[in-house]
């Protein structure tokens, strides 16, 4: 089977770096792509089913612009960047990276909450996720719920490969520490051979169990090293529950690279 990060079109990942922790990993993942233009506004995954569509007049409207609205307000001032709330029988739920600013967080989720209009009208089940952000309602509770369906791969461009043996460590660290810390968010940084520099990170939603999120992350890692030894120099994949991301990248200095945490990079 091909390895999907090689078979999708190619798409710059634009992984957006903060000065605060997680900084080098971040900052990594966005010198890499020199490919095709991801623009920063545009969604990573746009999910509207449209199994069934609201009117403008019907109580669920309502219901769900005044979700929109809290949510978009609240989640910057939280210190988790989380949320969960109802109005009616309108379902939300919105997160920001946690190395955002509350500013930053605002700006991502107002974005989102404007694009429903266009991307999703009138669905009364939709998420969006941004490189920053992700917002999502639907009709029914969807809190705490695992999702595994909606997975979409996003990879660059680039003649150069690396192989899964040289990734694994990376990818399975960076699942470890995301699915047992409390934002649901890693990231770690490893030296290759041949002088190239690995970072990789990765998150869960908020109100996933931490075994729900190693769930979704193992079926992400599934996507990242499936069938085959040779994977781009960066993808992602992302969906409703989680994202996982990696990237790899020459470096003239491969010694000495420390990760967020303090741990030494591995040669």
């Amino acid at each position: 089977m091909a390895n999907p990060c090689l078979s999708k079109s190619p798409t710059k990942m634009a992984l957006k770096s903060k000065p605060l922790h997680l900084l080098l990993a971040q900052k990594l993942l966005l010198l890499f792509v020199t490919t095709n233009i991801y623009a920063e506004n545009d969604p990573l995954l746009i999910y509207c089913p449209h199994v069934t569509n609201y009117t403008n007049t019907s109580p669920f409207k309502a219901n769900l612009d005044l979700l929109l609205s809290d949510l978009v307000s609240s989640v910057p001032k939280s210190p988790s960047l989380f949320s969960n709330s109802s109005f009616g029988t309108a379902y939300g739920l919105a997160q920001c990276h946690p190395d955002n600013s509350p500013s930053a967080c605002a700006n991502c989720l107002n974005h989102s909450a404007t694009a429903f209009s266009i991307l999703c009208p009138f669905a009364r089940s939709a998420a969006l996720r941004f490189d920053l952000c992700l917002l999502r309602y639907s009709d029914t509770s969807f809190f705490s719920s695992l999702d595994v369906t909606s997975f979409k791969v996003l990879s660059s461009a680039s003649h150069l490969t690396v192989s899964n043996a040289e990734l694994q460590d990376l990818i399975y660290e960076t699942r470890s520490k995301t699915s047992t810390t409390e934002s649901k968010f890693g990231a770690t940084i490893k030296n290759l051979s041949h002088s190239r520099v690995a970072s990789a990170t990765a998150d869960c939603t908020r109100d996933l169990s931490d075994d729900d999120c190693m769930i979704c992350l193992n079926q992400a890692v599934g996507i990242l090293l499936s069938d085959g030894d040779s994977n781009p120099l960066a993808c992602q994949v992302v969906g409703l529950s989680c994202a996982l991301a990696y990237v790899v990248r020459s470096s003239t200095v491969a010694t000495g690279v420390s990760d967020p945490t303090g741990n030494k990079g591995n040669k």
